[in-house]
């Protein structure tokens, strides 16, 4: 996983203006060439733990559609990273290389951007 977090400043007469960008990557390929075999390979364990992954992420974003109060956030690591990106105050772009239908229901997800500033105000010394 990679995140990228940009931040400018703008300044004003009166006013310091910070806003607040991030770019998320994440790439969860690796369980697609898993054999089926009763040996537990590093390889198997690690497309079992994408699997636990992916399941809390589609569990998140039913939840986010079905406008449900909780969202279960904490049952993985990689939904407690990407919580403000799939539910918080953003604009989300998700490029899919997976099943249409899962893809299709992350779609549906609604959220009211909003910028992310913050504002100091220059004191004269």
């Amino acid at each position: 996983m990679n995140q990228v977090m940009v931040e400018y400043r703008v300044k004003d007469e009166c006013n310091i203006i910070n806003r607040v960008g991030k770019l998320s990557l994440i790439d969860l390929a690796g369980s697609e060439r898993a054999h089926a075999t009763d040996q537990r390979t590093l390889r198997s364990l690690e497309g079992a733990n994408i699997n636990r992954s992916l399941l809390a992420l589609s569990s998140c974003i039913n939840a986010l559609v079905e406008g449900k109060k909780h969202v279960p956030y904490r049952n993985a690591k990689l939904t407690q990273r990407f919580k403000d990106s799939i539910g918080g105050p953003c604009y989300t772009v998700m490029i899919a290389d997976i099943t249409l239908h899962w893809a299709d229901r992350a779609k549906e997800i609604r959220t009211k951007s909003c910028q992310n500033v913050s504002k100091s105000f220059l004191l004269d010394a």
